[in-house]
């Protein structure tokens, strides 16, 4: 996409944070670069064939919300779950999770409902049975 844009000339959009960004820079609510390099872990090796699908699967689709290591992540408007939460889960249970967004006891999940509805319910059984195994047996 980019190739086929027509070059530029002159630096790009001078990007600066507003008055709330300068805040939460000055109190140190945003993590600086290296920060977020440190904090990058990967997550636990598979222990099965399945199970590094599973891990692929995990690391390709759940760090976006629960972080590189998928044991939560928050920031000021957001709060996801450490996924060591699957071990409550029946294989049942966690299928009605992706396809749904219904977590265990009913609960509709505000942000997890919709992304289960609209992008996790496209995963074939294979892929969450996979995900399940690894998500399951996280240590």
């Amino acid at each position: 996409f980019l190739k086929s844009l027509p070059p530029s000339s002159g630096p790009g959009p001078n990007i600066s944070p507003g008055p709330l960004g300068r805040i939460g820079l000055a109190v140190g609510k945003f993590k600086t670069v290296a920060q977020l390099m440190a904090d990058a872990q990967p997550p636990p090796e598979a222990a099965s064939a399945q199970a590094g699908f599973g891990r692929y699967l995990a690391r390709t689709t759940c760090v976006q919300c629960h972080g590189t290591h998928l044991r939560g992540a928050s920031t000021p408007d957001f709060i996801s779950p450490d996924l060591r939460i699957v071990a409550a889960y029946s294989p049942e249970a966690f299928t009605e999770l992706m396809r749904t967004g219904v977590a265990l006891g009913e609960r509709k999940l505000d942000t997890m409902g919709p992304w289960a509805r609209q992008t996790l319910s496209q995963l074939t059984d294979t892929e969450i049975a996979a995900l399940y195994s690894y998500l399951h047996a996280m240590p």
